[in-house]
């Protein structure tokens, strides 16, 4: 169409000249031609926050556009917008986990894991339920951005959700894992932890240097009686070939370990007196 060839004509314009028409480019966002409304989602993002922030609300209604290649394409545009008009949006947001199509759905988990953990706090909930999801792009994003939450009420409510987070420390993907290990180790109710103790002790033997570190963390905050049944796959943490994993655990069973556990990785403990320090 004659506009669409317009837009791409505006689109070769410096990112400082095509700014002044950004009111312009901004109303093509409802025009009744799909192409357009995706191409001007894609020149938009050229822009940065303090150009799209007075247009924040019309970015913000796009994710209920019929399409799905717009529903995906704005989320580059918003990933623009300054923390607190993301943080002020993030119910919407969230809901995008539950779009209809996969392309939405993996934008939206992109967008979602930059939020600042306030943000996140207040929709704890719908977050968990995501993280129940059998499909694994929900799943991810929801466990990978819940980890970053410190809010205490926030995290009474994902202790809740503990069966969730036991789930997704056998996830492929290992950043999911790892995330997941995060909110073992700031769940405060440890008779939660210790009822998904078998979950973790199984990443101690995880191919991710960064899964094994933070498992060993998460088990050994256990009481001694939950901890001492896995005494052997945490002595072969302390032999283990990367340094941050042996120190991990040592600083772990220091703290937290009883005088029967200690004693079964005494051997271990000595070896690691007579390490050169690695790091």
């Amino acid at each position: 169409s004659e506009r669409f060839t317009a837009l791409q004509g505006l689109a070769q314009l410096d990112v400082e000249v095509l700014a002044t028409h950004v009111d312009r480019l901004v109303s093509c966002l409802k025009d009744d031609e799909l192409l357009m409304r995706r191409t001007v989602c894609q020149v938009l993002a050229r822009f940065d926050s303090h150009v799209l922030a007075p247009h924040a609300s019309s970015l913000i209604a796009c994710l209920q556009d019929d399409e799905c290649l717009v529903r995906s394409a704005v989320f580059k545009v918003l990933a623009k917008l300054d923390a607190e008009t993301l943080a002020a949006n993030a119910a919407l947001l969230i809901g995008r986990l539950r779009d209809s199509e996969n392309l939405v759905r993996i934008a939206a988990s992109d967008l979602i894991s930059q939020l600042p953990p306030h943000a996140l706090a207040p929709h704890a909930a719908a977050l968990a339920t995501a993280a129940r999801g059998l499909e694994a792009v929900p799943r991810r994003a929801a466990c990978r951005a819940l980890s970053n939450v410190v809010d205490e009420d926030a995290l009474r409510v994902l202790q809740r959700e503990a069966a969730a987070f036991s789930a997704c420390l056998r996830d492929e993907d290992a950043a999911t894992r790892l995330a997941a290990c995060k909110a073992f180790v700031k769940f405060e109710d440890l008779a939660v932890v210790a009822r998904h103790s078998d979950a973790l002790a199984s990443c101690l033997k995880d191919p991710d240097l960064h899964v094994r570190r933070m498992a060993c963390v998460a088990l050994c905050k256990c009481d001694p009686e939950t901890v001492a049944p896995y005494a052997a796959e945490l002595a072969v943490c302390l032999d283990d070939a990367e340094p941050s994993t042996r120190i991990a655990v040592s600083k772990a069973l220091a703290q937290y370990a009883d005088q029967e556990t200690l004693a079964k990785c005494a051997d271990l403990l000595i070896t690691s007196l007579q390490r050169d320090d690695e790091l």
